[in-house]
């Protein structure tokens, strides 16, 4: 996935570290195991500094989805990457809350693209 992400451009890579660091807070934490992955994906990237920096704000930021979603701006050929790096950081920690179905469900359906989730593993009503 780290060469895929090499293949976007500085502003596409942005985008998609919003989406994620969206995906990430929408549970309402973010847990380790997010952001161990988060990390690990943008030291095998080798991104310059500033985008490394870029996205430690956005965690600080905790951005919402619905703040951020402007699907409309990720090209088409991008949307799969996008896709695989949010399912691939919600699943991290090991539980799926139904806020992370919803706002995954939300990231998807601005996207066109349908993201695959296992239930919600909380106990919420």
């Amino acid at each position: 996935m780290s060469n895929a992400l090499r293949e976007l451009s500085k502003d596409d890579r942005k985008q998609l570290f919003r989406f994620l660091t969206a995906a990430i807070w929408s549970d309402g934490e973010a847990a380790p195991e997010e952001i161990d992955l988060l990390t690990d994906v943008l030291l095998e990237s080798g991104l310059e500094k500033d985008e490394m920096q870029y996205v430690a704000a956005l965690l600080q930021a905790k951005p919402r989805v619905e703040e951020i979603l402007r699907a409309d701006q990720v090209p088409l050929d991008h949307r799969e990457i996008l896709v695989a790096f949010i399912r691939e950081a919600v699943l991290a920690d090991g539980e799926v809350t139904r806020a992370e179905i919803a706002s995954v469900k939300s990231i998807g359906d601005a996207l066109g693209v349908a993201i695959a989730l296992p239930d919600a593993t909380d106990e919420e009503e």
